[in-house]
């Protein structure tokens, strides 16, 4: 972890690395926008779906309160969809 004094002095010593920091950062940036952006214009049965479809062996290692999390839902929500899901 660097300190905002150490960054700055590290960022003064090698001016390659300000780039780099700021492309790391644009980047992330863009994917949470992009994943704000189509939590907000899907349904949760879609961003259910669509993480089934991303992540398939997720769903059984990772516990249900963490996915419910990552969709932006509650856990009981969750399993609705789910039971949904299944039929």
């Amino acid at each position: 972890m660097l300190t905002p004094d150490s960054e700055e002095a590290l960022l003064k010593e090698v001016p390659k690395l300000e780039r780099m920091f700021r492309i790391m950062m644009q980047r992330h940036l863009n994917v949470i926008k992009n994943r704000l952006l189509r939590n907000m214009s899907n349904s949760a049965m879609d961003l259910y779906q669509m993480f089934l479809n991303r992540y398939p062996d997720v769903i059984r290692r990772v516990p249900q309160y963490y996915i419910a999390l990552y969709l932006g839902i509650s856990q009981e929500f969750l399993s609705k969809l789910r039971k949904r899901a299944n039929g």
